[in-house]
């Protein structure tokens, strides 16, 4: 039986509820949500439980979206932006992640430009995600990667691209291979190799419809096709063709089982093959998911982000329900099967029937092993599968002791945790070597981060050396000008306790929220006083701020801001793409109409001293929520220009 004809068969089959078994014992929960129409995450790749890379867009408040890649390296309770090299074009587009350990991945994607994409289709990644580069195209006409695949020896990979090309570099990106499957006029899907000579990869159709308006919409056709190889890619065979289905991942267990998750358009689902792709139904392994005990909470299963199995039986299935253009009012759905898809439970999750705004149609899916996973969803949602038994890979060793990790980039330093004594990151000074410090942990004894233009550590107050434990240097308690004010904290430098004019100077310390970060508008004050500004500007992604009279008094904390909000007579600092929007009506200025009065009326009243201004509609965010991360309404004019190339991440948003 064909696939789409099994599929109108099964539309409305809906399977009963099973229990969680045993082998599943972990829990679901969520570790970010960053609440801001256009913030999303398309994909991830994680190298271990604290070190991962992710990809998506950001919102800045004022309908803009900008692409943005971030890495974590404390299991994605904070992130640092990553700057990705750049040729001359408008943006760069990373559509699939992998990571083979914390100092070596790979990624899918290019850089596109008026002439279309001028690098791509494969990066490398090193030093723990913090460098980027773009490896050489093996072809004259550069293609966006689309899917990626490397085998665990970190040589061998493989990217999709659409033309039916497949790249392959068989040295870890020195050399490559350039292959394209039978049918070069279909878009690029997922692929997966068992070995360095066995693969699959899955490809489909869409055609782009004007809708007469200035608008367009995408359309799926029934050229879904699924190929094989057995000579690393230089052959493939057509397994199935013609099938109404766009293909979103592909994993095979060996030669003969393997798994594909899909949609229709309409309702996505997971298919299974016991005889090395050629059949898909043969087992009556193709099902409709369930759909909860309120069908009216769960209308559709209308999207599968991706399946991770760890044998023939025991797997996950990450996807959503609700409706293509719904975004974070879809409801997640993690499933899990025991026995090779003959049927799903629901995994319990808050997520599940959590509160409205808090859902989120997922995008990625990445398991380190069948104990720990991340999947990622608009809103910048990260959520952790965790059983307590995951066990960390030891870290990469340098075979040639000659200090650059064999090649994949610096070699890392200490971990730190903000502990007392450790280095912490150092706002409103060029100090690029401390953006991956983590802040100071009260919890660990560390009351505020205190530093000058040479040092920074986490440091605590103290009256006698006796107060200031920790072995991380010679510790002594000496009086330090802070912040314009002496007072005795504790040193962590074994030169300046031996000599007390190294401390003399200015020195300076903070212990909250600086200006730019996010804050808490029930919290006051919520912002530190020295850097965090004059109060917390309550918008739907509230920030703080700083009364001010030009660029240069907001240039105090760890990101670059503007002095362009007002809110009546007083004009205040604000931060991100806001500072830099694009001219509508052809005025000088960088804002339309010169002003912000349009999006933040005037005579609204705040007090200064940690009091968060009235109305929720001013500063650097818009009213009201949804939309998705690739909406090309939300989105610059250039983004709305490429927005066609950059279906080629996204194009499950169908209308």
């Amino acid at each position: 039986m064909r696939l789409k004809a099994l599929i109108l068969s099964l539309v409305f089959a809906v399977l009963p509820l099973m229990a969680v078994h045993a082998e599943a014992t972990g829990s679901w929960t969520e570790v970010g949500f960053e609440f801001n129409n256009g913030n999303g995450y398309w994909c991830i790749g994680a190298a271990n439980d604290q070190v991962m890379v992710a990809f998506g867009s950001m919102g800045d408040g004022q309908g803009g979206t900008s692409p943005v890649t971030r890495r974590s390296i404390n299991g994605g309770v904070s992130w640092s932006p990553v700057t990705l090299p750049t040729f001359g074009g408008f943006y760069t587009i990373i559509s699939d992640i992998q990571m083979i350990n914390e100092n070596l991945g790979y990624a899918a994607g290019g850089e596109l430009g008026m002439t279309g994409t001028l690098v791509g289709p494969m990066y490398k990644i090193t030093n723990k995600g913090a460098n980027w580069e773009v490896l050489p195209s093996p072809i004259d006409s550069i293609c966006m990667g689309s899917k990626i695949f490397c085998l665990p020896d970190g040589l061998n990979c493989w990217v999709t691209c659409d033309s039916g090309y497949i790249i392959h570099t068989y040295d870890g990106g020195t050399n490559f291979n350039v292959y394209t499957v039978p049918n070069t006029e279909l878009n690029a899907g997922p692929i997966h190799f068992i070995n360095e000579n066995e693969g699959w990869a899955a490809f489909y159709k869409t055609e782009t419809i004007d809708n007469g308006d200035g608008t367009s919409h995408t359309n799926l056709l029934d050229e879904g096709t699924i190929y094989h190889t057995t000579n690393g890619g230089s052959t493939w065979e057509t397994l199935v063709e013609e099938e109404l289905l766009e293909y979103t991942d592909i994993q095979f267990i060996d030669s003969n089982v393997g798994y594909l998750t899909a949609d229709d358009g309409g309702y996505a689902y997971v298919l299974k093959t016991t005889d090395g792709g050629h059949n898909w139904d043969d087992t009556g392994i193709m099902k409709d998911l369930p759909v909860g005990s309120d069908p009216s909470k769960y209308p559709k299963l209308f999207y599968l982000a991706g399946i991770e199995f760890f044998d023939a039986n025991r797997g996950w299935a990450v996807g959503s329900y609700g409706e293509p253009e719904g975004s974070i009012m879809n409801t997640p759905a993690l499933y899990y099967t025991e026995n090779g898809g003959d049927s799903w439970a629901i995994f319990p999750t808050s997520l599940q029937d959590g509160s409205a705004g808090h859902g989120g149609t997922f995008t990625d899916v990445d398991f380190l092993d069948e104990h720990m996973g991340f999947a990622v969803a608009d809103m910048m949602l990260l959520v952790k599968y965790d059983d307590g038994q995951y066990i960390p890979p030891d870290p990469p060793v340098d075979g040639d002791s000659d200090g650059d990790w064999d090649g994949e980039g610096e070699a890392p330093g200490p971990e730190y945790t903000g502990a007392l004594g450790e280095p912490c990151p150092v706002p409103g000074m060029n100090r690029s070597d401390t953006h991956d410090y983590p802040r100071c942990d009260a919890g660990q004894g560390s009351e505020f981060c205190v530093f000058n233009s040479d040092i920074s550590y986490c440091s605590q107050t103290c009256q006698a050396d006796a107060n200031c434990p920790g072995e991380w240097k010679k510790v002594c308690c000496r009086p330090l000008t802070i912040n314009g004010e002496s007072q005795n904290v504790c040193v962590f430098d074994e030169e300046m306790c031996a000599d007390s004019e190294l401390l003399a100077g200015e020195w300076y310390s903070y212990n909250g929220q600086v200006v730019g970060e996010t804050c808490d508008p029930e919290d006051k004050p919520p912002c530190d006083e020295h850097f965090g500004g004059d109060f917390c500007v309550a918008t739907s992604s509230p920030f703080c701020s700083q009364m001010c009279d030009d660029d240069s008094d907001c240039q105090g904390g760890f990101t670059a801001g503007c002095c362009n909000g007002k809110s009546g007579s007083t004009v205040f600092c604000q931060f991100g793409a806001v500072c830099n929007p694009e001219p509508e009506d052809g005025d000088e200025d960088s804002v339309t109409d010169g002003d912000y009065e349009e999006s933040i009326p005037d005579g609204d009243d705040y007090v200064v001293d940690g009091d968060v201004m009235a109305d929720g509609d001013q500063g650097n965010a818009a009213e009201g929520s949804g939309g998705s991360c690739n909406g090309s309404a939300s989105l610059p004019s250039i983004f709305v220009m490429l927005s066609a190339a950059a279906a080629i991440v996204f194009n499950r948003r169908r209308k």
